[in-house]
């Protein structure tokens, strides 16, 4: 089983995933931005299904697009998509109808369904829209997606020890606002009581966070923004209270709770802007390479895409 990452958390695409096992590929999440990186994975005739977890357009408005290339480009008919119940007709509120391009199957808490290869099971989460979490199951691994959800629910609602957790962790933890995401120390708590063998998280930049004054290897900023001029006197540094922000969040990383394990034959390197060091592993299928990549190996940060994939 092979897992893509095409977008996390907004920064260059929102959520979106491509889910593969022989010749079974799975878009999951429909995030903006990611139907682009879709097709830089995968011939839009290779694709299988679409399971959407929410109502959410940073999970679904890429939907649009693919409806547009399966009618107009590519002549594909009843492409199936699992959603929660109604979304269809929500989405169908952009435009007429969707003709007969998809075929909808409706989720539920506790739904099992098999697309190819890959077996699914979907728990309702704890945030609003009704949303799914995802379990997938093929080549005898196993791979968790929390989708969006908030600490009223966890992995622990699946079967322990699975090869992979995928969690949101939108907050920082002393900055929580509403109970409907979760914070990293959170999502690495729920993981370690799961037993998961290996944790990759999505996150959101920080507050205050410059997108062309983070951090990159070796300390040092890429250049001032308009926001760090206004703020920093336009030294080209991101401002102190970003600067801790990102400290901490580096800290988080390092302390997130991580245990050895493997998923599938695939490694997942995840791009990111803001880097801190990097360490190799090659027992870890997870693993970052040299250049501007976070993650120490063993918890990656899904969130910042251009997201590229190896076979082991």
């Amino acid at each position: 089983m092979e897992l893509t990452v095409l977008g996390g958390r907004g920064v260059n695409a929102c959520s979106g995933y491509l889910l593969q096992s022989g010749d079974t590929s799975i878009w999951i999440d429909c995030g903006n931005g990611t139907f682009g990186h879709l097709q830089e994975h995968l011939e839009m005739e290779k694709l299988t299904a679409v399971v959407l977890t929410h109502g959410h357009p940073d999970h679904c408005v890429d939907i649009y697009g693919l409806h547009v290339m399966l009618r107009y480009g590519v002549d594909i008919t009843g492409m199936p998509v699992y959603a929660p119940e109604g979304l269809e007709g929500y989405l169908l509120s952009l435009v007429h109808d969707f003709d007969d391009t998809f075929e909808w199957n409706p989720i539920g808490d506790g739904d099992c369904t098999k697309i190819g290869d890959i077996e699914l099971r979907f728990s309702r989460t704890d945030h609003p829209p009704p949303t799914y979490a995802i379990e997938a199951r093929a080549d005898d691994r196993r791979m968790i997606y929390t989708a969006d959800t908030g600490p009223g629910w966890t992995v622990g609602a699946f079967d322990a020890a699975a090869d992979l957790v995928l969690s949101e962790a939108t907050y920082m933890h002393d900055n929580r606002p509403a109970p409907i995401h979760l914070s990293a120390k959170q999502a690495g708590e729920a993981a370690r009581e799961a037993r998961a063998q290996r944790l990759a998280v999505e996150r959101s930049r920080a507050r205050g966070e410059g997108r062309r004054g983070s951090v990159r290897r070796g300390g040092g900023a890429r250049g001032p923004t308009p926001h760090d001029r206004g703020v920093d006197g336009g030294r080209g540094h991101p401002p102190r209270r970003a600067r801790a922000r990102r400290a901490a969040t580096d800290h988080l990383h390092e302390r997130l709770h991580r245990v050895r394990g493997g998923f599938g034959a695939r490694r997942v390197w995840a791009h990111a802007r803001a880097v801190h060091g990097v360490g190799r592993g090659t027992d870890s299928p997870v693993v970052a390479r040299p250049g501007p990549w976070l993650g120490d190996g063993r918890v990656l940060d899904a969130s910042r895409v251009d997201v590229r994939t190896q076979r082991a």
